[in-house]
């Protein structure tokens, strides 16, 4: 009985394991440097990720270096937004 009870435990830890993987895989992020015309890295913007599906945001704001990153998102379709003081806001569809 106990070792029958081993056996089991195992499968079921395995699975979980296997469970827990899968849904860290659904996932994904988004990460990127922001850049004016001339190159130049822009500092501050505010950057908005909506999910088409389920209109929900997510937002990250630029480092220093124009950098951002959002992490965390469902695999699916979602628009990003940029907003810097100074510029035109900026959008697109992925």
């Amino acid at each position: 009985m106990r070792k029958a009870f081993q056996k089991y435990s195992v499968v079921l830890l395995l699975l979980s394991a296997f469970g827990l993987t899968a849904y860290a895989q659904s996932l994904g992020s988004l990460s990127g440097t922001i850049v004016d015309p001339k190159g130049a890295v822009v500092s501050g913007a505010t950057v908005t990720v909506k999910s088409v599906a389920s209109n929900q945001e997510f937002t990250a704001t630029t480092t220093g270096e124009g950098a951002f990153n959002v992490p965390s998102l469902a695999s699916g379709l979602y628009t990003a937004t940029i907003n810097a003081s100074g510029f035109k806001q900026a959008s697109n569809r992925h």
